[in-house]
């Protein structure tokens, strides 16, 4: 994450964070505050 929080479940991925969804798993990401995201 570049900037604001992305949250997975019961985490908070904030600033500095890597997070990775293996392919084929399912996920419900969401952000209150809005992200800037660097993607592969």
């Amino acid at each position: 994450m570049l900037s604001g929080e992305v949250i997975e479940g019961d985490r908070r991925h904030g600033p500095g964070s890597y997070v990775v969804f293996a392919q084929g798993t399912s996920h419900r990401p969401r952000t209150e505050t809005g992200v800037r995201t660097l993607e592969e």
